[in-house]
């Protein structure tokens, strides 16, 4: 069972989480940028599992899981108040590190959040 509560002692990482932009470009096409929503945040890189293999286009390639917690940020940018499957993290400490969001939780009363990522491959 997970705990409803942040270990301060276990936030050891820093993240950036980042939203998506999309910009139109001069020949009229959409574009997406990405923006920074919350910089250099404390964070703990809980579970890591183990590299899992898959296909993606014919060409086998590596899942990495990994579950992050961090404290409740009071944000309010309209459409992105709180962390969502449209963001993405990067660890700051290690920058080529891009994470996808797939799934978030809200841990206790407003204590923080717990984002369920994938590594994406570089």
């Amino acid at each position: 069972m997970a705990s409803d509560r942040i270990n301060p002692g276990h936030l050891n990482r820093m993240i950036t989480l980042q939203y998506p932009v999309s910009t139109r470009g001069t020949s009229g096409s959409v574009k997406e940028a990405w923006t920074d929503w919350a910089t250099q945040v404390p964070a703990s890189q809980g579970k890591l599992t183990k590299p899992t293999e898959g296909f993606k286009q014919d060409i086998l390639i590596a899942l990495q899981y990994v579950i992050w917690e961090f404290h409740f940020l009071d944000m309010a940018i309209e459409g992105f108040e709180v962390p969502d499957t449209r963001m993405r993290l990067f660890d700051e400490d290690y920058p080529k590190r891009i994470y996808t969001i797939e799934a978030v939780e809200e841990i206790g009363q407003r204590a923080g959040w717990r984002l369920y990522t994938k590594l994406k491959n570089a």
